[in-house]
């Protein structure tokens, strides 16, 4: 179907192939060029194998695949052929002899250049074939004699047809195969005498002293057993020697004036043949040929400009170039109007027959600048709001190059001949610039006048600064840091802290540190450039700052401890924190208010602590390592009231009219009481002591003994631990309102 398709487009491909052919056609074709051809296998559009002088390639059936589609190299057979012979080829073609008809091509590397040159194509089929294709190569005389030679074999289907400079194309879409093998070239065996061939350039040749030029023989025999040796005559011709020279070219430099001829031997016959003389004249050197061109190179827009050209070469020719384009004539002057950034030079050939070291020199170059005509512009800068007495730069911004400038305050003619003016401004200025282009200058109208600068002046004022501690004191605790501030007139001042005279901080209005004992700290505040001030800094007061050392805190409380119940204890705490803050608690809930003693009637097992802290920084006392002191847990003991008792005892007889002591023991009333003493229920002594003494009389004493506490009530009160006796008294019996121990245990008889 493919051929089909092909044969009935027969004359598209024919025109599409001989554009492929005529666009490669002047292009080199290196060895190693691997073109690539459709190929299909079994489709009748391979080479399965070549036979060369009766000696086959091994077969390759299928397509090639050592490189692009449709390409092979082959390392064997390598074929010895040798220059003038004749050989029998046969490419065995895949198809059967009725399959496609097939174009086929053969080129051989004949001059060992590597290169594939149109007129080293030895075959080219003008008739397509079917299957296998023979045909003949002939091996030019002319071959170079060597080895590992390529060689290319090609074919393609109908209709292409090949031509010499086809070794590289690629077919794609064609189909077809490309071989590449290898051959050794062999030289014939010379015999009788040889052809000496002829000696290019002919000459005569007037060469300078020192150049050289190079002698090539050709048309000689080209056998196995040919020589050739360059000879040449100092002379005239009288005699020749040898120069060495055996290669069929020969480069010379001749100091004198010589003869060169070429002899030709066969060295198997030992004949020989000269070739054809040349002479050689050697012309004395003229010198190295210079050329300078001169002329203005800036200009306006428009305007023209002569240049110049001067040179050493006697009877130059002048070959004047802009951007390398030839320009004008033969002369040594050249006017043109110039472009911006045009390059111009100037080339000066040497005639013919003169000897200078080369036949041209180029010139330097000179490039255009050219400038377009423009209207001028200025403007100035410069404060505008300045302060008054002091100097300023004003700048004055234009487009004129190499202006003049006259600068102006309120009308008036100031300053010099400068983009730049310094100047002291009053109270209110108006101040311009007017730049005069210099003659010649490319500016239409040749001078401008800038804008007006209103300038205000500003009076200054003396910068002042001082400092002072956030905590407003410059006492401080140890180890606690210290921020000091700065109160200044400076706005948008830049800050300098130094502590006892060395710098510290940042630049910032404010500066927190950890002071030691006895620092000096001040503060620097220099003025900003925009600024109106008499000086450039501002130096604070200083201050010097005390460091107190620490203590550490503590807090002890007391009271009585144990207590009735019920009963109000006084509670005082003991701390080293000076003007300290009181918080009491009671089983860790608070309680009181901010004092050091805490009235409070306990349960028992009550835990009762107090929290001191410092008073708020700055410290008005000492220093503490902590801001609070709890102290350890008081723990309250509260008792019941305990029973009163008092046992009494006295002779159980006693003489009428006798002394009778009666003795008690008391317990449980305290270290205060009365003891009310009674006889018979009738009251003889109350005693502040368990002891009484009266005078028996008759009869059977009954004494009793009634214990009242000292504060007047019938309460008995412990005052061991200073708790109140109960008012009523506790009768064991109870006679009623009377406590009475051993009512009858003292009877006297009288």
């Amino acid at each position: 179907m493919k051929k089909l398709i092909q044969n009935n487009l027969f004359i598209i491909f024919t025109l599409l192939v001989s554009f492929s052919i005529q666009q490669n056609a002047s292009a080199q074709c290196p060895v190693t060029t691997n073109p690539a051809n459709q190929c299909t296998t079994g489709g009748g559009d391979q080479i399965n194998a070549f036979s060369l002088n009766s000696i086959v390639s091994p077969s390759s059936p299928g397509c090639s695949s050592s490189g692009p589609a449709g390409y092979g190299s082959f390392t064997s057979p390598v074929w010895d052929l040798t220059q003038g012979q004749t050989y029998n080829w046969t490419a065995f073609m895949a198809g059967p002899s009725n399959s496609y008809a097939e174009n086929f091509a053969i080129w051989i590397d004949l001059n060992n250049n590597n290169i594939y040159e149109a007129s080293e194509m030895l075959y080219h089929s003008t008739v397509a074939q079917h299957g296998n294709i023979s045909g003949t190569i002939t091996i030019p005389l002319t071959a170079t004699i060597a080895n590992n030679v390529h060689m290319r074999i090609r074919n393609a289907f109908t209709p292409y047809v090949f031509n010499g400079n086809d070794a590289c194309v690629s077919y794609v879409g064609s189909y077809g195969e490309t071989e590449d093998y290898k051959v050794n070239i062999h030289g014939l065996n010379c015999t009788g005498t040889p052809i000496a061939g002829t000696i290019s350039p002919a000459g005569p040749l007037n060469l300078c002293s020192g150049s050289n030029t190079t002698l090539t023989l050709s048309g000689y025999t080209n056998a196995s057993g040919i020589s050739i040796e360059w000879q040449q005559s100092t002379n005239g011709g009288t005699t020749y020697i040898s120069t060495g020279n055996t290669s069929n070219t020969y480069t010379i430099t001749p100091t004198s004036n010589i003869l060169v001829m070429a002899v030709v031997t066969c060295t198997n016959s030992s004949l020989s043949a000269n070739s054809n003389v040349v002479t050689i004249n050697s012309i004395a050197p003229s010198g190295t040929p210079t050329i300078n061109i001169s002329g203005n190179n800036t200009f306006c827009q428009g305007n023209t400009g002569t240049f110049t050209a001067v040179t050493n070469v006697t009877s130059p020719t002048y070959q004047w170039k802009v951007n390398g384009i030839n320009v004008g004539t033969n002369s040594n002057t050249y006017t043109f109007i110039p472009n911006p950034g045009d390059v111009l030079t100037c080339v000066v050939i040497t005639p013919t027959g003169s000897c200078y070291s080369t036949n041209n020199a180029t010139s330097n170059s000179i490039i255009m600048t050219v400038t377009p005509t423009t209207a001028p512009y200025v403007s100035i800068a410069g404060p505008n709001n300045s302060c008054l007495g002091v100097l300023y730069n004003y700048t004055a911004t234009t487009n004129i190059t190499g202006g003049t400038y006259q600068w102006q305050v309120n009308g008036v003619n100031t300053g010099t001949n400068s983009s730049l003016f310094a100047y002291a401004p009053s109270q209110s200025d108006n101040m311009t610039c007017m730049v005069t282009a210099p003659v010649g200058g490319c500016y239409s109208p040749n001078s401008a006048t800038s804008n007006t600068l209103v300038i205000t002046g500003i009076p200054s004022i003396t910068p002042s600064d001082s400092i002072y501690s956030l905590s407003g004191t410059d006492t401080v605790c140890s180890s606690l840091p210290v921020i000091y501030a700065t109160n200044t007139n400076i706005v948008g001042g830049s800050y300098q802290w130094q502590v006892n005279g060395a710098n510290v901080g940042y630049n910032s209005p404010a500066y927190n540190y950890t002071p030691t004992n006895g620092d000096v700290i001040k503060c620097l505040v220099y003025t900003p450039p925009t600024g109106c001030f008499t000086s450039s800094m501002g130096t604070s007061n200083s201050r010097t700052i005390t460091v107190i050392n620490s203590l550490l805190p503590t807090v002890t409380i007391s009271g009585n401890n144990p207590v009735c119940q019920n009963t109000p204890v006084i509670y005082t705490a003991t701390t080293n924190i000076v003007n300290g803050i009181y918080q009491w608690s009671v089983n860790n809930n608070p309680v009181g208010t901010n004092s050091n003693t805490f009235t409070y009637s306990p349960i028992d097992s009550d835990y009762i602590t107090c929290t001191v802290t410092e008073p708020v920084y700055p410290p008005t006392g000492p220093c503490y390592t902590q801001t609070a002191a709890t102290n350890s847990p008081f723990v309250a003991v509260v008792q019941e009231p305990a029973i009163p008792y008092i046992d009494i005892h006295a002779p159980v007889q006693s003489p009428i009219g006798s002394t009778v002591t009666v003795t008690g023991t008391v317990t449980n009333a305290g270290s205060s009481y009365n003891i009310q003493w009674k006889n018979h229920n009738t009251t003889f002594a109350t005693t502040s002591a368990p002891v009484v003494s009266y005078t028996k009389q008759a009869g059977t004493d009954s004494i009793t003994a009634i214990v009242t506490p000292a504060v007047g009530t019938v309460e008995l009160t412990f005052t061991i631990i200073g708790c109140e006796v109960p008012t009523t008294p506790k009768i064991f019996p109870a006679p009623g309102s009377t406590f009475i121990e051993n009512a009858t245990a003292a009877s006297a008889t009288g």
